[in-house]
Parts: C-alpha cells; sequence; structure tokens
C-alpha cells in the first residue's frame, strides 16, 4: 500500500487532500467508510446516503466507533476547513476561537510537489491553502516525488521534521526512451493504436504463467489530442477509456467526437479508473488529472507516456509527473508489463535560458509596481471629493485597476497578481515567481543533462535495454516511430506503385515536370518501382510541382520537417506563392541575395511552412536571379535583379 492508504487506514481523525478529483474518486471507491468531499459531492458509501452537512458525517462516524476519514481536494478543504470541529467546540467553551483548530485532526497533503506545479494556473488557490494549513497541528506533506529541498524553503516548510521511508523490495520500472525525431509524439501515438493489436505481446508473471497484453494505457495531458487519436484510429466507445477532468469543455470535446462518431446510442462519455476486478477497456487515455496517486488494476495493460516538449501543456515533467505515472501499475505481480513504460517524446527545443530568467524578472517587476500604484492610489483618495464615501472611492479605484488588469491578462505580469482579503483587494503572489523559475529549471536539465540522465537519477526508474519484453516489441515501437514522417500528409499522399504508374501517365499527357526538392537530380521512372538518384543519396518522398499529386517511396531518409514543408508550399500555398513573389520580389533589384531570402523567410513564417528560407528557393517556382555590377561612386558593386525564366 501507499502513503495515501496508510492515512485512511490508521487511527488519527484525518482529512486527506489532494491535487485531483479522479485521486479523490478512485480512493473514495477503495474506503467505503471516507467522506468524499469536492465541488458539490458529499457523500459516503457505507452510510448510503449524501451528507449535507459535515456533522452528520461525524456523528455517522460516532455512532459506528469509526474514526473520520474526509478526502477532498486542495481548493474544497479551503472552504471545508471552517466547518471542522474546533478546540471551543471540542471543550464545550462558547467563546469561538478563529484561529485554532483542534489539535485531534491530522491533516495529510498528498502529492504535495502540486501546490508549486499547480501556480501556472492557479498560484492564489495555492497561496490561500497554505495559509489555511498553517493554523493546523499536525499536518502532513506526502509525495513519491517531493519538491527539491530549496524549493521547500522559499515554501516556509522547510523546517518541518523531514522523513523519507525506505520500501524493501520496489524494484525501478524501465523507461524505453523513444524519440520522435521525425514526426511528432502524438503522430507516433497513433501509429502504436494501429499496430498494437497485430504484435500479440506475451510475457511471464512472477509465477510463470504466460501473458497476452489486450490493453494499453495512454498518458498525454491534452484532450484535444486524445479525441483527435481516438478520431483518426477510428476506435469505438466500447474500446475506449477516457480519463479526463469533468468540465464543461471537455464535455464539448467529447461532443465534437460523438458527433463525428454519428452513434447517438452509444455515445463517448468521461470514463473512471476501474476498481480491482472490475472490467477495462482495450484503450485508455488519460490527462494529468490521472499521473499521480490513482490506482490501475489492469492483470496485461502496457503504458505509453507521450510528451510533446514544445508545449508547456503536454511536456511531461521527468522527475514530478513521469515518476509519478511509472507507478500507476499496481499488480506488478501480476501484470508482467507493469514494470516498464514507453516514453514518447520529442527533443527540447534550444532555448535562451537567461532570456526566459529575464522575462520572469521583468513580470516580477511590474507585477510589484502595478499593486503599489494600487495600494497609493486607495492610500491617497486624491478623487475623494467626487464620491460620496470613501468606500465608492476605493471601488472606483479596483474597478480601474481591473480594468487595466484585464486589458493586459494574456501578458505573464497578470499571472503574478492574486486577490486578498486586504484593502487592495489584490497582492503580488511570489508562488508564481517560484513556479516559473521551477519550470526554467527542469527545461535547462532536459536540454544540458539529457532525458536517459534525469530518468536514471530518480529513485523508481532507469533507462534499460535489457528488456524482459521482448527484443522485437522495442524494435517495433522505435520502428513505428521513425516511419511517421509526415504523419496525416504522408497517410494522405503516400501511394503504391500501381498507382504511380497511372499517375505517371497522366503527369506524361499534361507535360508537367517532376521536382523532387533542392540538391536532387530529376525523376528517373522505371517500370519495378520509384527511384530517384541525386546530389544527397536516395530519395524516398518526391512530388510534381504542379501540386496535384504526390509520391512516397518505401524507405525512408528525407527530412520531416523538409518534406512536409515542400508539401504545404506545392499544394497548399503555391498560388499565393507566385503572387507574393511577383509583388515582392519580380523586376526588382537587391543589394544582396540576402535580402530575396528574406523575403522567402518572411513567406515561411506567416503560413508556419518548416523549410529554411534560401534566396535560391525561388528558382523551382520559375524565377531566376540576375546579378549584374555597377559603379557607385567608383566603387563597383553588386546588383541582383530577380526575373521570370
Amino acid at each position: 500500500c501507499g502513503g495515501t492508504t496508510l492515512a485512511l487506514q490508521d487511527n488519527n481523525n484525518t482529512v486527506i487532500l489532494a491535487p485531483r478529483i479522479n485521486l479523490i474518486k478512485n480512493k473514495g471507491n477503495q474506503h467505503a467508510d471516507a467522506l468524499v468531499w469536492y465541488s458539490g459531492v458529499r457523500e459516503c458509501k457505507n452510510m448510503g446516503r449524501e451528507c449535507k452537512k459535515l456533522e452528520e458525517y461525524l456523528d455517522w462516524c460516532d455512532k459506528n466507533g469509526k474514526r473520520y476519514k474526509i478526502l477532498t481536494t486542495y481548493d474544497s478543504f479551503i472552504k471545508m476547513s471552517a466547518e471542522l470541529p474546533r478546540e471551543d467546540r471540542i471543550n464545550n467553551t462558547n467563546e469561538p476561537n478563529t484561529l485554532k483548530f483542534t489539535c485531534d485532526w491530522h491533516i495529510v497533503v498528498d502529492e504535495f510537489q502540486q501546490l508549486l506545479l499547480d501556480c501556472s494556473f492557479k498560484a492564489s488557490i495555492e497561496k490561500k491553502l497554505l495559509d489555511v494549513l498553517s493554523k493546523f497541528d499536525y499536518v502532513t506533506y506526502m509525495s513519491a516525488t517531493p519538491l527539491p529541498k530549496d524549493i521547500l524553503k522559499e515554501l516556509k516548510l522547510d523546517a518541518l521534521p523531514y522523513w523519507e521511508l525506505d520500501w524493501e523490495h520496489i524494484e525501478k520500472v524501465k523507461v524505453i526512451n523513444v524519440i520522435c525525431d521525425q514526426c511528432t509524439p502524438i503522430s507516433g501515438a497513433k501509429r502504436i493504436i494501429e499496430k498494437l493489436p497485430n504484435w500479440h505481446l506475451t510475457a511471464k508473471d512472477s509465477k510463470g504463467n504466460t501473458v497476452e497484453c489486450k490493453e494499453a494505457v495512454f498518458f498525454v495531458n491534452s484532450v484535444t489530442a486524445i479525441v483527435n487519436l481516438i478520431h483518426a484510429k477510428e476506435l469505438k466507445p466500447e474500446e475506449c477509456n477516457i480519463i479526463v477532468a469533468n468540465n464543461a469543455e471537455n464535455e464539448d470535446l467529447l461532443k465534437q467526437l460523438n458527433k463525428l462518431n454519428n452513434d447517438p446510442a452509444n455515445p463517448f462519455k468521461i470514463g473512471s479508473i476501474p476498481l480491482k476486478g472490475e472490467a477495462h477497456k482495450p484503450y485508455t487515455f488519460c490527462t494529468s488529472t490521472a499521473y499521480m496517486g490513482v490506482d490501475f488494476y489492469s492483470t496485461n495493460a502496457l503504458t505509453f507516456v507521450v510528451s510533446d516538449t514544445k508545449s508547456t501543456v503536454t511536456s511531461v515533467d521527468i522527475a514530478l509527473e513521469l515518476a509519478q505515472i511509472v507507478g500507476r501499475q499496481r499488480l506488478k505481480d501480476v501484470n508482467p508489463f507493469a514494470n516498464e513504460v514507453y516514453f514518447i517524446h520529442n527533443n527540447a527545443e534550444e532555448v535562451q535560458i537567461e532570456h526566459m530568467y529575464e522575462q520572469i524578472k521583468k513580470a516580477k517587476k511590474t507585477a510589484s509596481l502595478q499593486i503599489r500604484m494600487l495600494e497609493e492610489a486607495i492610500l491617497k483618495q486624491e478623487y475623494l471629493h467626487e464620491y460620496n464615501t470613501s468606500e465608492e472611492c476605493i471601488e472606483d479605484i479596483k474597478k480601474g485597476f481591473i480594468a487595466r488588469y484585464n486589458t493586459y491578462k494574456a501578458e505573464l505580469w497578470t499571472s503574478f497578481i492574486s486577490k486578498t482579503d486586504t484593502v487592495s483587494g489584490y497582492e503580488f503572489n511570489n508562488l508564481t515567481e517560484l513556479a516559473l523559475k521551477y519550470s526554467v529549471n527542469q527545461l535547462n536539465d532536459v536540454m544540458t543533462k539529457g532525458v536517459n540522465t534525469l530518468i536514471n537519477s530518480t529513485s523508481t526508474m532507469h533507462t534499460d535495454t535489457k528488456l524482459t519484453l521482448s527484443a522485437k516489441v522495442i524494435e517495433e515501437v522505435v520502428n513505428v516511430i521513425k516511419r511517421v514522417n509526415a504523419d496525416r500528409i504522408l497517410a494522405e499522399l503516400a501511394l503504391d506503385t500501381k498507382r504511380y504508374m497511372e499517375l505517371r501517365e497522366q503527369r506524361k499527357a499534361t507535360g508537367s515536370r517532376i521536382v523532387i526538392g533542392k540538391g536532387y537530380n530529376e525523376l528517373t521512372d522505371t517500370p519495378e518501382g520509384i527511384e530517384a538518384q541525386g546530389t544527397k543519396g536516395e530519395v524516398n518522398a518526391v512530388f510534381d510541382l504542379s501540386g496535384k499529386d504526390y509520391i512516397l517511396a518505401e524507405k525512408c531518409n528525407y527530412k520531416y520537417k523538409t518534406f512536409k514543408g515542400m508539401v504545404l508550399l506545392n499544394k497548399r500555398y503555391l498560388p499565393l506563392f507566385i503572387a507574393y513573389l511577383d509583388s515582392r520580389l519580380l523586376n526588382k533589384s537587391f543589394d544582396s541575395k540576402k535580402e530575396i531570402k528574406e523575403v522567402v523567410a518572411d513567406f515561411y513564417k506567416r503560413q508556419s511552412i518548416p523549410l529554411t528560407a534560401k534566396a535560391t528557393d525561388i528558382e523551382d517556382f520559375g524565377y531566376k536571379i540576375v546579378q549584374t555590377s555597377t559603379k557607385v561612386a567608383g566603387v563597383k558593386t553588386n546588383i541582383f535583379k530577380v526575373e521570370k525564366v
């Protein structure tokens, strides 16, 4: 069992705080005497009815000789704490004590690393929670992936006793590090879903029994990506368990999926995590709502973690999130696949770390200035004479501040400001700065140390090529990723030899010229198949300049970005590109080729075309660069003019 289970089974009156509703529901379903409290939910399974007030549950526990065990979220605890019995009530005194809670309550903050990580979107709530927790005598902050001690100091938790539990016989989970250097991680996940049923993976459990993998769990922190995965692979509701936050936005996304599925009698729904012994579906998709603390009891599931480092939403923090995910499968004796996780990710893009720190510093300064201006305005009340009362004046000053805040809400400095009970109504929140700096530090670690090093530095994971699963499985996963060179575009454009031969006849009739991109010779047609020999070696992808059709050969070594960029340029933006070149370059003179390249680069950037611009790119589209020279003030100067071929 884990720490949460211990807290639910010990002899203390305990309130357990968790950062996610799914964690609360999962634990509540396994402990029927506990009161589950979040949003509008107040229920205890063994009571057999909903509790309208906390007192009803406490009375039920007293009558049945049970200790109080309450499961609630960080957010809900702030309000719920006001209903907990206080010392004055316990001692039957009439004098209220609003500052001190009874020492009989033990508060357990589960997965407390989220106090920091969640500051990216609710710093105000986390700050208020820490304030409320400071009023209790017994608070335990618990996590399998605790925050670094320098962060604990910033949170003013460093003075608390620090205990590290050494669990015996803990086997590190093997992480198979699969890098998507030629496709997005989501594209890799699509191909894995497609290939998985044909793998017929088997392995031996702890008793020597052969177990076949019939389930897959995908952790990917994007409901949009999950919906796209399900739709792209044409999965059915009976095949999918979707574990995401239960909110209006996610419900709308599932409604869109149901429209595409067109089966009103069998809709996709937000699911729940099956309990031990309950049936599982072949595919389970989870967002960060199930990254931590929850218990999966699958007997044969394989786990995939999908991380896109180019997005803060879908990027998985190795030290605090991946380390949590690898521990979700609980039946390690029964499920031989439970101790292996496939980490599908792309490489972190190079970023200017110092620039990011400078942006944080600048935002902090701006936020501090805004708060100071607000407080000074309330203090001075220069235009008090225009109002009936001081309260009206202050209210109007606040409205002006809110209007300014909303105007610049997209800017970073606004995230440093939190609501408070002070006269001004707002204050500077240092937790935001702490969270941002932590995120930048993690990104810097990924870039400087590498994924493998970070994985091996944790206490729960390690990378290993000597796996209990067959080498064939690893090879399949890696090859599946490598073959996804152009995701949807390649799926639409890949043609077999037979269709190619038909298209070749059409091209001969239209007389269109085939090009392969910069550095390659023209296409050579042979009856046996598709070949193209060029100065850069064998080519896998070619397309026709008219933008009507494309070919993909079997062997792949053409860079994904280059191919995708050329496809976009020829297929989607060719007329626009020609018009753009005519207006910006045609019959105009330039001092250098660099100026021509900048014009081309501007178009690529505007249309999000993943190509590295060169001045000579225009030569593939019916233009030529004519170089002449002239004398200016007696100095010879080169002139570059763009003309039609």
